[in-house]
C-alpha cells in the first residue's frame, strides 16, 4: 500500500511563484498517491483549515513570521504552534511519507511523524544562502543539521548540494523539470497583444535578476518586445524601465496559468547577476531552463553552474554586451531545427511526472524499511 505523502511547503498553494513543491504534489497525485500539501499563513487563527484543490488536500496552518531569524524564541514558538495544529491530521497508525522542503519544518515533522512514517528532506536550494544576518544563519544551520541527521533520505535538486550530506546518509539527485501535461495545453496569449518578436522572462524579479541587462537589450532592439512576468520587490526600477515602449512588466500571474506566458515567447532569457554577487546561483537548478526548452525556442542566459554543460542548446553570455549580441542574433538568424529538437528532448527528459515516478522507487524502498 502506498504511503500518504505530506508535503511541508515554504510556499502557499496559491503562491505567485511556481515551485518544486507544487509540481511534485501534482505529479504524485497523478501516480495515485494521496497527497496533503501543508502551507503556512500569518493570518491569526489557531484552527487549521482544510480544502481540496483537485486531487490534493491543502492544510493551512498559522505560524508567526520569522522576522529574518533574529529570535530563536520565534522558531521555538512556531514549532509548538505548528505541531499542535498538524498532529491530529496525521494518523499514527498509517504509513506516511513526510517530505520537507525547508529546515524550518524539522522539529515539527519530527514530532508529528507516525510510527510507520518516514522523513525525506527535499533540498532544492541552499537555504543558508538566503540568511541575511548571522543569527538567522546560525538558527537555520542548526535546524538543517538536525534535519540532515534525522531524515531517512535526502533528495537534492543539484549535485552541487551534495557537500551538505552527512557521511553514510542516503541521498539521491532529482533535478527540477517541466509539467508536460500542463504545457501541452499552453496558449500563446500575448501574441495578439504585441506585434513582432517577444523576448521573455518568467520568475521572481528579485536581486538575483540583472535588470540592467534587460534594459540594455530593450534599448538596443526597440522593435522587439521584452516581457517580464513574476512577483517583485523592485517596483521602482521596473516602473522606470516601463518608460521604454517595448518593455512590459506584467506582474505576478497564477502559477496554474504560467505555461501560457512561456508559450508566447520567441526567446527565453535568464539574466542572473554573477555567482559572486549571489552565491545561491552555484547550487540552483532553474526550472526556467526546462520550461523554455519545452517550446524549443532560443535561450540566452548569463553564466551560472547549471548551464555549464548546456552550451549546445543555451547561449551563455559572459557580460552585458555579449548578452545583447546573442539576443540580437537570435532575432535575426534562423536557427538549426536540430538545436530546437534537442531542447524539446531535454524538456521531455525532465518531465515532473517522470521525476516523481523515479522518486517513488526510493519511497517504496523506504516504505519496506518500516
Amino acid at each position: 500500500m502506498k504511503p500518504k505523502i505530506y508535503i511541508f511547503s515554504i510556499f502557499k498553494w496559491k503562491s505567485d511563484l511556481l515551485h518544486r513543491e507544487h509540481m511534485l504534489a501534482l505529479a504524485f497525485s497523478r501516480l495515485g498517491y494521496e497527497v496533503c500539501f501543508i502551507e503556512r499563513c500569518h493570518k491569526l487563527s489557531f484552527r487549521p483549515t482544510f480544502r481540496q484543490e483537485g486531487k490534493i488536500e491543502v492544510l493551512t496552518v498559522f505560524a508567526l513570521p520569522y522576522f529574518k531569524g533574529l529570535s530563536l524564541a520565534v522558531f521555538k514558538l512556531n514549532d509548538w504552534l505548528l505541531r499542535r495544529q498538524i498532529l491530529e491530521h496525521i494518523p499514527d497508525n498509517k504509513a506516511a511519507l513526510l517530505m520537507l522542503s525547508s529546515p524550518l519544518w524539522t522539529n515539527v515533522a519530527q514530532s508529528v511523524k507516525p510510527k510507520k512514517g518516514k522523513i525525506i528532506y527535499d533540498m532544492s536550494d541552499n537555504h543558508l544562502a538566503f540568511a541575511t544576518n548571522k543569527r538567522w544563519f546560525e538558527n537555520l544551520k542548526s535546524y538543517e543539521s538536525t534535519l540532515l541527521n534525522i531524515a531517512d533520505e535526502t533528495f537534492i535538486s543539484s549535485p552541487n548540494l551534495s557537500g551538505k550530506i552527512l557521511k553514510n546518509k542516503r541521498y539521491k539527485v532529482f533535478g527540477n523539470g517541466v509539467d508536460l501535461e500542463k504545457f501541452s495545453e499552453a496558449k500563446p496569449i500575448l501574441k495578439d497583444k504585441y506585434e513582432g518578436q517577444i523576448v521573455g522572462f518568467v520568475g521572481g524579479v528579485y536581486e538575483r535578476v540583472n535588470l540592467d541587462i534587460i534594459e540594455a537589450c530593450a534599448l538596443e532592439l526597440p522593435e522587439v518586445h521584452f516581457v517580464v512576468v513574476g512577483p517583485t520587490d523592485r517596483q521602482a526600477a521596473l516602473k522606470k524601465m516601463e518608460s521604454l515602449k517595448n518593455f512590459h512588466y506584467l506582474g505576478a500571474k497564477p502559477w496554474q496559468e504560467i505555461q501560457n506566458y512561456f508559450a508566447s515567447f520567441d526567446i527565453g532569457i535568464i539574466p542572473f547577476v554573477s555567482e559572486v554577487e549571489y552565491p545561491w546561483l552555484k547550487t540552483v537548478d532553474s526550472v526556467k531552463i526546462y520550461q523554455y526548452a519545452y517550446f524549443g525556442y532560443p535561450i540566452v542566459t548569463t553564466q551560472f553552474g547549471q548551464i555549464e554543460s548546456m552550451n549546445e542548446i543555451v547561449k551563455v553570455a559572459k557580460d552585458k554586451s555579449e548578452f545583447v549580441k546573442f539576443i540580437k542574433d537570435a532575432t535575426l538568424q534562423k536557427e538549426d531545427s536540430m538545436i530546437r529538437r534537442k531542447r524539446k528532448e531535454l524538456a521531455k527528459e525532465h518531465d515532473w511526472t517522470k521525476i516523481a515516478n523515479e522518486m517513488s522507487v526510493e519511497i517504496e524502498k523506504l516504505s519496506q524499511d518500516v
